[in-house]
């Protein structure tokens, strides 16, 4: 599996190269991973490690960006059909396999295919396929999409993530906002972008649940750690010296993260959070990076930000962030979605983004 990564990073890097052969996207794609192997170098890390570890969510976007633009529907059924496989597989699991099984379910709290809080990962990628294909029917629902809205919700009952649920809720209510045009304009990427830079500033930073509620938050029954995520972040946030600063701690081998006192200690992989994971691996360099990205690809929704295909752009970005704020973000779901949004906007077989000026219709769906 893991030489078939190295190989799946490369095919995506081929199709690319080949379909577009270079575009800004791509541009910033390469100094994303550049940093990473920076980092490897600087660190004394793997080469193998980062590839086969990292780049499949970068291999997956040059894919995605190369072929969407021309091939939307293909695009938005392969994504159906791989993340929904994944995420039915998990249910399967979650049905058939008792707990600590090995190897389907190795921990109480994951399966083979996913963690409790990256169940969402796949199910809900997948209902945003399905929505997508509904709007270029001109439909706003199928029978489809609530089967897979079903799938999505029952983990919950088995093994419940407060991460899932935010990331759904969140979801339902957005979608019920962006029917009405009037509302739908202010549901875009830059007010999402504000509410979460504001929760980093307030949970994050702050911790102001603890200064509130003291040992648990009422309402969810959650401790004000998150589940250890507060010491999680301090770890993180201590770590950085003028020597990491800018290139981070990644090597692909080992991590940085150790929690607790000697005999009892944890080591992490992520620091559960997408700004501080950024930092982490890659320093402000890859941070930069990671920003400029999501921002070409937030563009246009924005601007476009009083049409339904944006607001369901944006919203898909808006679900994302709410599972940044306590997981990390870098993913092959989330370079999938990524890529197709600043695909989605780009003319057949262009290798530019179209201009757009603000309030401008969306007719990049038929329901527009």
């Amino acid at each position: 599996m893991r030489y078939g990564k190295v190989v799946g990073v490369f095919i995506g890097l081929a199709i690319y190269l080949i379909k577009v052969r270079f575009d800004v996207f791509g541009a910033l794609l390469i100094g994303f991973s550049a940093t990473y192997f920076i980092s490897a170098l600087t660190n004394g890390g793997s080469i193998e490690g980062i590839i086969s570890g990292r780049l499949p969510a970068v291999g997956a976007a040059f894919f995605v960006r190369a072929l969407a633009p021309q091939y939307k529907r293909e695009i938005l059924w392969g994504g159906l059909i791989f993340f929904e496989g994944m995420a039915i597989a998990n249910l399967v699991i979650l049905f058939t396999v008792e707990p600590w099984t090995e190897p389907l379910y190795p921990f109480g709290w994951q399966t083979a295919i996913a963690g409790r809080n990256s169940w969402g990962l796949y199910s809900i990628p997948g209902l945003f396929c399905s929505l997508f294909l509904d709007a270029l029917k001109k439909r706003k629902g199928s029978c489809r999409t609530a089967v897979l809205f079903i799938i999505a919700i029952i983990p919950l009952f088995f093994s419940f993530s407060a991460t899932t649920l935010l990331m759904i809720s969140f979801g339902c209510v957005v979608f019920v906002l962006i029917q009405f045009k009037r509302i739908r304009v202010y549901c875009n990427p830059l007010t999402y972008t504000i509410l979460y830079l504001a929760f980093f500033a307030l949970i994050v930073l702050a911790k102001i649940p603890a200064k509130i509620w003291g040992a648990t938050i009422p309402f969810i029954g959650k401790s004000t750690s998150l589940s250890g995520r507060t010491d999680i972040w301090d770890a993180t946030v201590s770590l950085f010296d003028g020597q990491h600063a800018l290139f981070g701690y990644y090597n692909g081998l080992t991590s940085p993260l150790v929690i607790g006192e000697a005999g009892g200690q944890e080591i992490y992989w992520s620091a559960h959070n997408a700004i501080l994971d950024q930092l982490l691996w890659g320093g402000l360099i890859l941070l930069a990076f990671s920003l400029a990205i999501f921002f070409l690809s937030a563009k246009e929704p924005f601007l476009r930000r009083s049409g339904y295909s944006a607001a369901l752009c944006s919203l898909v970005l808006g679900v994302f962030l709410v599972h940044g704020l306590t997981e990390m973000i870098v993913s092959v779901p989330f370079a999938f979605w990524i890529a197709f949004i600043f695909a989605w906007f780009l003319p057949s077989g262009k290798t530019h983004q179209s201009l757009s000026r603000a309030g401008r219709k969306d007719t990049s769906l038929p329901c527009a």
